[in-house]
Parts: C-alpha cells; sequence; structure tokens
C-alpha cells in the first residue's frame, strides 16, 4: 500500500504542479478576484435607494449607496490590483448590467468619508437593517469573501487537473506498453541473429538479479490469475482478470475514488453555503460529474475494434460480445484485454454520474428547492435522463444476457450508449460549449472507427460488392449435428499476406440480417490470382454459425455458396516462430488459431525452432479426421509432432483410425506400433516427426512439465494455447508455477505464454 500511495502522490503532482502555487492571483478569477470579493461582502445587505422590481445589476447600478461602497472597498482593499479589478467592474455591467459605469474618481466624489459605517456582514443581524450610507465591510469580511470566491475556482482546476491524470496514467501505460512490445522485438531478433547461443547452458546459481527478477514477476504477477485460479473461466456473471490487469484495473479505480474526494476547501464561513456538508456535497457533485465527462472519451476508445492503443502496445482487443470466436491474447508481458479496461472505465464513469445526481439533488433539497421544480428544467431532466441510460447499460451487459440474447444486447448496447450522448449535449447546453468536446471526442472516436470499418470491408470485398455474386464457400466436414466444423472458404478482392493470429469479422448481405458481423479466426490461406482464399473453420454453435450449418444441410453435398464480406485484419502476432522449442495446445476448434503458426513455422526460413509440438484436445476421433487429412496432412506440417487426445470417445479408440490418416512421410516405410489397451496409438515418419492418438485428456502440468524437460541449454519454449477456458486456466497455473530455480522450473525468459482464447 504504501508504494500505491507514493504512485499515486507522483500522479497528483504530476497533474496538479501548476495549482500548488496557486493564489488568489492565479485562479479562473484573477483577473478582478479583489473585485469580486469585495461584490460579495455586499452581497445580503440592504440599500434604501434601490429600485424596485429591478434586476440584480440594474438594481446595484442605480443605488449610489452600494455603487461607493464598493469602490471605497476597492480602495481599502485592493490598493495593488486596482485597475484590474476596476476593469472587471465595469466589464460586468457591460456585459451583464445597463451600461459602463463612471470613472472611480466620481463615486470617490460622491462618498461622505465621515458618514461611512462599518459593518460586519456576517452578523446576521446587522443584514436585516436598511442601510442610507456607505459601507465598509471588515477586514476578515474581506478575507473571508476572497476565500469564498476562490475556493469555486481553484477546485474546479483541481477538478480538471485530476481528469487530466486519467490520461496521463493511460499515457504512461501506452509508453510503457511500447516500450515493451519494441523490447520484446529486440530480444526476439537478438535470438534469431544468434541461434548458437540457445545451447550455452546456464547454471541455476548463474541467476543474475534482473533473471531473478523476472521470474518473480511473472511467478507472482503478470502470468497467475488475480486471485486464485480463474481467469478465462468466468465466476457466475464476472470474468476474472489476470494480477497484471488486476494491478492496473485497481489503480485506475482507487485514483478515481480518491481525486473524487479530495482537496476541497470546505470553511463554515463560506459566504456561499455557510454549511460544511453542503459546501462538500456540492464540491463533490461538480468534480463527479466533471471526472465522469473526461472518462467518457477513454470509455468509447477502448471500446472500439480499432484503437490505437492497440497499434501501439500490441495488446489485444477482448471483444465481449461473441462466443467461441472472441479473440482475448495475452502474454505474461502486457496487459492483456483493451475491453477489461473498457468495462471498468464504463463502471466508474457511471458511478460518477449517479455520485453526481445524487450529490446534486441532496443539494438542491438542503437548499429548499424540491426536485420537481428543478425537473421543470432541461438541463436538470436531461442529465436525470442521461444518468438512468448509462445505469441500464451495465446490467443489460451482463454475461447471460450477452450469451442468450447477443443480438438484442448489442442493439439496445448501441441505443443506450447513443441516448446517452445525446442526452449529454442537451444537458451541458447552459454551459456555452464548455464540456461539448468531450462529447464530440466520443463522436469522433466513433465515427473515426465506423470509417476504418467500413473501408476494411470496401478494401477486401469491393468485387463482391459491386458485382453482387458468391465469393464463399461452406462446407461441413462431417454430417449434420454429428459435432463437425463448419469450413468457409472465402474469396478477396485483393491480394494479401495475412499474417499468424489474424481474424476477420464475416458479414452475410444477403442473410435477413445483413448487420450482422461476427470475428472468425483465420485458420489458412492462399494466394489467388486476384486476390487470396481465406479458410475459416468453426464449430456451429448458436444463432449466426446454427444458421450457416442449416444451410449446409439443405444442399446436396453438405456444400453451400454464399456472399460474404471482410472486415479486417484484426488480432495480434506472437512471436512464437523465434524460441527454439514450441508448445501449441488446442482444444476444439481453437486448433484455427493454432494453425496459422504451424504454417509459419514450416515456411520460416531459416528455422528457428528446434522442436514443434502440437497438442490437439477433442471430443471424438471423426471431428479431427478432416483437419488431420488436410491441414495437417504430412506434407503441410513436416518435421510438427502432432498429438491428438480424444476425450468422449464412445468405447475404445479404434485402432484403425490411425491406419485412415496419411503417413507423416509419403511413401516412407513408417513403423506403427500401440499401447495394447486401445488407449492409444503412435506413428513416427523419418522426419523424426511422430503422430499420437490418445484417449482421454492431457494433465496441463504434466504436459508442460514434460517439454520443460526437453531443453537444451539456454533454449526457450513458447507455449501458444487456444481452447475450452478450463484447459486454458489449468495450463495458465502451470505456466506460473513453472518459474524458479527449483527442479522442473525455468528463468524468466526460458518460458513465455501466449494465450488466444475464446470468451465472452
Amino acid at each position: 500500500m504504501p508504494s500505491f500511495v507514493r504512485v499515486a502522490a507522483l500522479i497528483v503532482a504530476l497533474a496538479v504542479a501548476p495549482i500548488a502555487k496557486a493564489n488568489p492571483a492565479t485562479t479562473k478569477l484573477a483577473r478582478g478576484i479583489c473585485y469580486y470579493g469585495c461584490q460579495l461582502g455586499f452581497q445580503n445587505t440592504e440599500f434604501s435607494d434601490y429600485p424596485p422590481n429591478a434586476t440584480y445589476f440594474e438594481e446595484r447600478a442605480a443605488s449610489v449607496y452600494w455603487l461607493t461602497s464598493l469602490v471605497h472597498c476597492l480602495d481599502v482593499y485592493c490598493k495593488k490590483t486596482f485597475d484590474d479589478d476596476y476593469r472587471r467592474f465595469n466589464y460586468n455591467f457591460v456585459t451583464y448590467g445597463p451600461g459602463p459605469v463612471n470613472s472611480s474618481d466620481y463615486y470617490r466624489a460622491l462618498t461622505n468619508y465621515s458618514a461611512i459605517q462599518t459593518v460586519d456582514v456576517e452578523d446576521q443581524e446587522a443584514l436585516k437593517l436598511i442601510y442610507s450610507t456607505t459601507l465598509a465591510i471588515t477586514p476578515h469580511n474581506i478575507e473571508i469573501a476572497i476565500r469564498t470566491q476562490v475556493a469555486f475556482p481553484q477546485i474546479y482546476i483541481y477538478d480538471h487537473a485530476f481528469g487530466w491524470s486519467m490520461y496521463l496514467l493511460v499515457g504512461l501505460m501506452l509508453i510503457g506498453g511500447t516500450i515493451n512490445r519494441l523490447f520484446a522485438l529486440y530480444v526476439a531478433r537478438r535470438h534469431l541473429k544468434d541461434p548458437e547461443d540457445a545451447y550455452m547452458a546456464i547454471a541455476p546459481g548463474d541467476a543474475s538479479l534482473s533473471d531473478k527478477v523476472q521470474m518473480w514477476w511473472r511467478r507472482n504477477v503478470s502470468v497467475p490469475a488475480a486471485f486464485g485460479y480463474r481467469h478465462i473461466q468466468p465466476l457466475e456473471w464476472f470474468a476474472i482478470p489476470t494480477r497484471l490487469q488486476a494491478l492496473g484495473i485497481f489503480f485506475y479505480v482507487a485514483i478515481n475514488i480518491i481525486f473524487t474526494f479530495v482537496h476541497y476547501d470546505v470553511f463554515e464561513e463560506n459566504m456561499f453555503y455557510p454549511r460544511k456538508d453542503v459546501q462538500f456535497w456540492r464540491y463533490v457533485a461538480d468534480r463527479s460529474g466533471i471526472m465522469s465527462f473526461w472518462n467518457l472519451p477513454l470509455l468509447w476508445a477502448l471500446g472500439g475494434r480499432n484503437d490505437v492503443l492497440i497499434w501501439l502496445t500490441g495488446w489485444s482487443f477482448r471483444w465481449p460480445l461473441w462466443p467461441a470466436y472472441t479473440r482475448l491474447s495475452a502474454n505474461g508481458h502486457s496487459a492483456e484485454s483493451c475491453n477489461t479496461f473498457h468495462r471498468w472505465v464504463s463502471i466508474v464513469a457511471t458511478v460518477q454520474a449517479i455520485l453526481h445526481s445524487a450529490a446534486y439533488s441532496w443539494f438542491e433539497v438542503a437548499l429548499g428547492s424540491t426536485l420537481a421544480e428543478n425537473f421543470e428544467e432541461m438541463y436538470w431532466a436531461t442529465g436525470v435522463f442521461a444518468t438512468v441510460t448509462m445505469s441500464l447499460i451495465i446490467p443489460l451487459a451482463i454475461r447471460p444476457i450477452r450469451q442468450k440474447l447477443y443480438e438484442l444486447f448489442l442493439i439496445v448496447h448501441i441505443v443506450l450508449a447513443v441516448a446517452t450522448l445525446v442526452l449529454l449535449f442537451y444537458h451541458v447546453t447552459e454551459m456555452d460549449g464548455e464540456y461539448d468536446a468531450w462529447l464530440w471526442a466520443c463522436v469522433g472516436i466513433w465515427a473515426f472507427d465506423r470509417f476504418l470499418r467500413y473501408v476494411r470491408v470496401g478494401v477486401l470485398s469491393y468485387k463482391t460488392m459491386r458485382s453482387g455474386g458468391e465469393n464463399t464457400v461452406a462446407s461441413l466436414t462431417g454430417q449434420p449435428g454429428e459435432g463437425g466444423l463448419i469450413r468457409l472458404t472465402v474469396q478477396s478482392s485483393i491480394t494479401i499476406d495475412p499474417k499468424p493470429g489474424s481474424y476477420y469479422y464475416l458479414y452475410t448481405p444477403r442473410s435477413w440480417r445483413p448487420w450482422e458481423n461476427h470475428p472468425f479466426t483465420l485458420a489458412s490461406w492462399e494466394q489467388t490470382p486476384g486476390g487470396t482464399t481465406f479458410h475459416f473453420h468453426f464449430a456451429p454453435l448458436a444463432g449466426a454459425t446454427r444458421r450457416i450449418e442449416k444451410r449446409i444441410a439443405q444442399a446436396k453435398d453438405l456444400s453451400t455458396k454464399m456472399t460474404v464480406l471482410l472486415e479486417g485484419p484484426y488480432g495480434t502476432v506472437h512471436p512464437v516462430p523465434s524460441y527454439e522449442q514450441i508448445l501449441l495446445v488446442a482444444g476444439g476448434s481453437g486448433i484455427t488459431a493454432i494453425l496459422p503458426y504451424a504454417f509459419s513455422i514450416v515456411n520460416s526460413s531459416p528455422r528457428h525452432a528446434r522442436k514443434v509440438t502440437i497438442v490437439w484436445v477433442v471430443r471424438k476421433a471423426a471431428y479431427a479426421a478432416d483437419l488431420l487429412s488436410h491441414e495437417l496432412a504430412p506434407k503441410n506440417t513436416p518435421g510438427i509432432d502432432v498429438h491428438v487426445h480424444v476425450s468422449r470417445e464412445d468405447g475404445p479408440l479404434a485402432t484403425d483410425f490411425i491406419d485412415r490418416l496419411p503417413n507423416r512421410v509419403a511413401g516412407a516405410d513408417d513403423t506403427y506400433s500401440s499401447d495394447g489397451d486401445s488407449t492409444g496409438a503412435h506413428k513416427e515418419g523419418k522426419d523424426g516427426a511422430s503422430f499420437k492418438v490418445a484417449g482421454g485428456r492431457p494433465v496441463m502440468a504434466n504436459l508442460l512439465a514434460h517439454h520443460i524437460s526437453q531443453l537444451v541449454g539456454s533454449e526457450r519454449l513458447a507455449v501458444l494455447a487456444c481452447g475450452p477456458a478450463t484447459m486454458l486456466d489449468d495450463l495458465r497455473r502451470a505456466v506460473a508455477n513453472s518459474y524458479g530455480n527449483g527442479e522442473g522450473q525455468v528463468r524468466g525468459d526460458a518460458l513465455e505464454y501466449f494465450e488466444d482464447a475464446f470468451s465472452w
């Protein structure tokens, strides 16, 4: 906690350094602040020459006693700043009153100095009198009046300085993420240039201080889940971040809470609001509303697909809306998901909006106003409704609603977000555009994101859009309803070279919901004349994927043509091929995220990896048969070990399953062996690569320990995983526990964990 306090203090110091020197002459009311103190000093005094039924400035412009009292106050207490104060005096009467005031000498000539009466304007009995002479206020009165006038603008400066600190925090994260990404690229290139260094052993006792720090950091901070074991697996309705994410979230939430309630000048003699509780909640109402506005552009920026944070840092964007195809890229170095922070920013901004509304409501009631009276004001009503729409977004975005009513959720989410912006524009109408910039920033971010999305669609699919033809073939790897994969082969309009880790949003413009688009991981691709052919594989679950399966099932040969528009590419490329040993772990349709890396490793020249293993867990052998005969066939994955684990096969594994698959080396005299109890089979080719089929699920800790034991010298192991939540959480825990100097453990830079998770 002390370290957090020190860091928080640093943020505050950087954000509000200019205010540290603040005094009444450096605030928003700097020019003329003493004039405002004198004006406030006579705020509640009654002069006999006030005309009836006049406005504030008309009343005072007609009162010789008030004018001479004010000029006398300026002469006595504002000598050093008299010229600035008098210009402010004249400016206010020109702007808000009947016209310019006379010269100061004119009012001095009207003053009967022998009849000046000194009053204590804090004396309530004195304020009950009506005066027919020039008045003077006490030194204490002017001190309190100026302090009262200064309090608001000083707090206003803090309001916005603390708002700026949110962006300072993001800026520090951005710089850190960018430096980390550049450093990771440097390390990867260094290993690629000096592959022989990988075989130079490093004794455990030779670990440097930096190695020990890195091991501790990865084991205790960057890799493990925040609490206990779950990360990809939800805890009821809630997603559990990694420990590193949790620290970032905690820091962000903590400084928002602290900044909402600190640095207020609350004192009993305040001439606006004598009650300290009224002052405090009025200031909190302002601060919470302003900080909520500061958080809004950050909220919109973190919620888009095209995010500069992703481009610069390599962080992933975890789109929270779609099951089984949502991608979450993570590793032990960087923050994991921009969308995780998007959710927390939305919670913080909404809580601040609720606090803003509640505090102002209490404030108005404390001053004797009624909520019904205030509701007649447009700014009040629109502010209340904006708080309501913001508050509805959060409960209507919980996991069960996203899972069961995704399309409805998406529409409601967008409608409520737009409604919130519109209502907020009306809410701040009376502020003369002072807060419009934050709202227009949200509009600009949203428009920019949409523009780039449409550009991506147009570039990749303009030929299809122009011709209206069918550019996609959809087929099933098995019979409908048997749990096979859907193969989607899409032709693009231009030739591009996708990277591993890429995913694309697919639109079906000829469906009855053409606006729908969902992300799918690119499994493989090849260049063709006039474009690129993309191959997507996914399991039919519900919604759009189930509708595609039904359409395929109606075709005679379980293959149909359709029109699909592409938007992309998105995703993060992990430097997996640069490691000496590579373990690719997939569960079910997670194999689609693994395949591009396998192909990238095979096609890399020179090939840096010494040993590559694919471990694929499937429910039934038939589920894997199609991909094993095509993408994972020997000719496509030479030198790669492929181990298939069948978890739910009815009865013993068929020993002829492996014989139906292509040999690991075409034309080779391969050897075949079985363990004799029908639990598995093994096949090995002359290239040394093995192919295994086994029953049951592998234990992630044992699997990882085996591959760590295969490391030689200073070799590094990259682990890339994609699959069910339980499998990924098991593997993440195993990786975290593998850092250290003990038996079976490795140094910090010898093991890297990358995760492409399917999540809501």
